[in-house]
């Protein structure tokens, strides 16, 4: 739901349809982000709603142009008669949505679990960012794996919090890091998270 969204976001339906009865002729086209080759694909498969996750357009403009990318997917989109709709943060925040998604490989074993801010007059298990505290701490290296297995990649990079390394060559301080360092709360936000998480790593 739409109330889900955080306060600076774009939610919703971001590009209109004059003619609704064409919107049901055509397909639904799901993507992480539109761009124009993106935009391409959905005309070729006869797209007339477009469900991007990161919103496009997302910030206001008083003119538009076809010199401008943004701005030409706009035009684009309403020449076609295409909904554009994003669900954007609503889908981060919702119960069961790309949070909860994030944090299911420690779920299980976890003392506590619930979210960093609740929604303001929400259901339960709605709001902003997740909290994890385990009842046992596990290896950091072993944290990682986790989060490579549950979202299938083959590398991750580890930032690493100033003062946190051990003394030594940078390479090697991270693998002993990696081996000796342990977690016990864990913190998930999708996206920059930087609103979310300031503050909340004590």
């Amino acid at each position: 739901p739409l109330r889900l969204a955080e306060p600076w976001d774009n939610c919703g339906i971001l590009i209109d349809a004059e003619d609704k009865a064409e919107v049901t002729d055509g397909s639904i086209f799901l993507t992480n982000d539109l761009t124009l080759p993106v935009l391409e694909e959905a005309l070729a498969r006869n797209a007339k709603l477009i469900i991007t996750y990161h919103p496009r357009p997302f910030a206001k403009f008083k003119v538009v142009q076809c010199e401008d990318v943004t701005q030409r997917i706009v035009l684009r989109c309403a020449r076609k008669g295409i909904v554009v709709y994003s669900p954007h943060t609503c889908c981060d925040n919702a119960a069961g949505g790309v949070n909860d998604w994030l944090a299911e490989p420690f779920r299980e074993g976890a003392a506590e679990y619930g979210t960093i801010e609740a929604q303001k007059n929400g259901q339960e298990g709605e709001g902003s960012g997740r909290s994890v505290t385990l009842k046992t701490p596990i290896s950091l290296e072993f944290a990682v794996g986790l989060v490579k297995k549950h979202l299938k990649l083959e590398r991750l990079r580890v930032a690493f919090a100033e003062g946190l390394l051990p003394p030594g060559p940078a390479d090697q301080a991270q693998q002993d890091a990696l081996k000796s360092g342990q977690v016990k709360r864990i913190l998930f936000q999708a996206g920059a998270g930087h609103g979310v998480l300031a503050g909340k790593g004590g």
